[in-house]
């Protein structure tokens, strides 16, 4: 029988519908898994037909019930499973399934939290042990959205399914627990999904005339021996070889005052984030890395410039993250423009590398506390002004 959740808001209310209840409903369902999960999973025929014929599982789609509108799917299986014993979970509740539908559309909706809410419930009425899912490195949004909620990665399994593509085998040990941090979300005012960030120095940066002069340069697009190059004839001088080197260390090094201050060996996922001046998202100014650690803390790795499109100069910021101390990057995600460098898997061979549209853009408003957000976003605007600029100034001051 189909169930209704409503969300502790007027906006909108919530049903799930099973679709043992509804058949025509399995027909969308269908074209989602064959055009969605198919390339994840390989050929879902014989899962389509366990769903359609309800044996062994439980499908169900969250619609809107004001307009109908169909938001996400759950698909579970109806008993509990000893299948993962060998990992120290049994009596495990099994999730098949769990999507946002239109992830673009419905971001910010809550709609995966809610799906899980409806999880959680169903696994404390079979008196579960733990709740147990695997999640494709294709899906870098989903790993970090369990990891969140307290699941704990206790096997990766490389090329599971598809060559290329990566299975993370995640457990929740305590459903009661897992309800109860998803109800409080929902129930409580927004905050846990802003990213902490703080500040390591109050140095200023500061840049001299021939340093502003070599950025911009760079910042065209040129090689470090065509800056070079067009510097010293500009200037009418002859600079020290590693004058660019030097000074594109002082930018991506100041970059760093923003991190985190010790950064974890392990990050699960690492996002590369497009950072915008407002949350009108008008115009894209940088790029900011996020780690997700195993634990589901985020962290802060680092900022760069949007104008910056230099393969060289990214290839640089990896492996001053592996200086840094992090020696493992299991999924990174980036936006479809990102120019990844072709060194990339020589710095993390254990990468998986993932395009995704859904990438989350940021603004001032996804950190905590929103005033240093603030101060980052002007810093990263007054740096691409003086990379663009005609004439470079004297000197820069960034707020820092």
């Amino acid at each position: 029988m189909s169930s209704c959740l409503t969300e502790k808001t007027p906006k909108q209310r919530l049903q799930f519908i099973d679709i043992q209840d509804y058949p025509p409903i399995f027909d969308h369902v269908r074209m989602f898994f064959n055009h969605d999960i198919a390339p994840l999973y390989g050929d879902q025929k014989k899962a389509l037909k366990k769903i359609f014929d309800g044996k062994d599982r439980t499908c169900e789609v969250l619609t809107s019930a004001d307009d109908q509108e169909e938001l996400g799917i759950i698909v579970h299986k109806d008993a509990l499973t000893d299948e993962f014993s060998e990992l120290g979970f049994d009596h495990a509740f099994e999730i098949k399934t769990l999507v946002v539908i239109n992830p673009e559309r419905n971001s910010g909706k809550r709609v995966a939290s809610h799906l899980l809410h409806r999880i959680g419930k169903k696994a404390i009425n079979l008196k579960a042990k733990s709740v147990c899912v695997t999640v494709s490195s294709a899906k870098p949004e989903s790993l970090a959205f369990f990891l969140k909620y307290g699941f704990v990665i206790e096997k990766l399994s490389r090329n599971h399914y598809v060559d290329g593509l990566d299975e993370f085998f995640l457990f929740h040990p305590a459903p009661e627990k897992l309800l109860s941090v998803v109800t409080f979300e929902l129930l409580a005012e927004r905050h846990n999904h802003l990213t902490p960030i703080k500040k390591f120095s109050s140095d200023e940066i500061e840049f001299s005339t021939t340093e502003s002069i070599v950025l911009k340069n760079y910042f065209q697009g040129k090689s470090r021996t065509q800056t070079l190059r067009d510097v010293n004839e500009y200037l009418g001088t002859s600079l020290n070889p590693m004058m660019v080197d030097e000074t594109l260390q002082s930018l991506r090094s100041h970059h760093f005052k923003w991190q985190t201050e010790i950064p974890s060996k392990h990050y699960t996922v690492l996002f590369i984030n497009p950072l915008y001046d407002s949350s009108a998202r008008e115009k894209k100014i940088g790029y900011v890395f996020v780690g997700i650690r195993p634990n589901g803390k985020r962290e802060i790795l680092g900022a760069c410039l949007a104008t910056l499109h230099q393969r060289s100069y990214w290839e640089d910021l990896f492996k001053d993250l592996r200086i840094q101390g992090v020696e493992r990057v299991d999924v990174l995600c980036e936006p479809p423009d990102f120019k990844m460098p072709e060194t990339f898997d020589e710095i993390f061979p254990e990468a998986r590398v993932v395009y995704s549209k859904a990438l989350k853009s940021w603004s001032a408003d996804n950190f905590i506390p929103k005033e240093l957000g603030q101060e980052l976003v002007e810093e990263v605007e007054l740096l691409s002004e003086l990379c663009l600029e005609a004439e470079p100034r004297q000197v820069m001051s960034a707020v820092c």
